[in-house]
């Protein structure tokens, strides 16, 4: 219960959104997605879907805590761990934390490093992979999203 209770607290100190909203409830999924990758871990597993990264139980949750009026908090503050995440996630992201395909190409990305350094051949097979993955994304907005996730890893 706590570990929901911190995460709708960051996402309310991310962003505003509205459940009912698709584009909203993907933005959320892959909030939380990046935030684990960031060393939040509210304890979702995330498996593979068509949009990337998603979690059926982060989905359960957003939607219990929105039927008992506990999703959006106007009143919260953050504990030390959940600022930290916060203030990676809004040092990564910027203005993009309110674009759920920026969101969903990240997230996607992110999904398949699997470790910190690639050689170009390691390199390209990946982009490869994920570009057949998502083909409604460019090669370069692909290898631009991989690199800026490598950026933050090295940092």
């Amino acid at each position: 219960m706590e570990r929901d209770e911190s995460t709708i607290r960051i996402l309310n100190a991310l962003t505003t959104f509205n459940i009912e909203n698709f584009n909203d409830r993907l933005r959320l999924q892959k909030l939380v997605f990046l935030a684990r990758k960031m060393g939040f871990n509210a304890g979702y597993s995330f498996d593979w879907y068509l949009r990337g990264p998603y979690s059926p139980s982060l989905t359960r949750m957003l939607f219990s805590a929105n039927d008992q009026d506990q999703l959006i908090v106007d009143d919260y503050t953050l504990n030390v761990a959940e600022r930290a995440v916060v203030e990676r996630l809004t040092e990564f992201l910027h203005d993009d934390v309110e674009s759920h395909r920026v969101l969903e190409l990240l997230a996607s990305v992110w999904y398949y490093i699997r470790r910190r350094v690639y050689s170009e051949d390691e390199r390209q097979e990946l982009l490869d992979e994920i570009n057949q993955k998502k083909p409604q994304y460019s090669r370069t907005e692909i290898e631009r999203a991989f690199d800026r996730i490598m950026r933050y890893l090295e940092g």
